[in-house]
């Protein structure tokens, strides 16, 4: 498991990886609206979210806004050619 740095306190993520497959967990902990800003080499991906079962391109530098208690759990399966 890999912490990348969040925004705004009260906001939190995290970046598990495991072989091929990669989750991305952002919570916003908090009582307002947090945008939390990532830049990380292991990032990139065209991701699904776990719960809404929509895609989601994810790109190194990324900006994602949640509401107040509103989290994403996004997976993606990295196929090795």
């Amino acid at each position: 498991m890999r912490d990348l740095p969040d925004g705004p306190p009260r906001s939190a993520a995290t970046l598990c990886r495991r072989q091929q497959d990669r989750v991305l967990v952002i919570l916003n902990l908090g009582r307002e609206r947090a945008v939390t800003v990532f830049d990380h080499p292991a990032l990139p991906g065209n991701y699904t979210d776990v719960f809404a079962g929509t895609d989601c391109l994810i790109r190194r530098q990324e900006e994602l806004t949640l509401e107040p208690g509103e989290y994403r759990v996004l997976h993606v399966t990295q196929i090795s050619t």
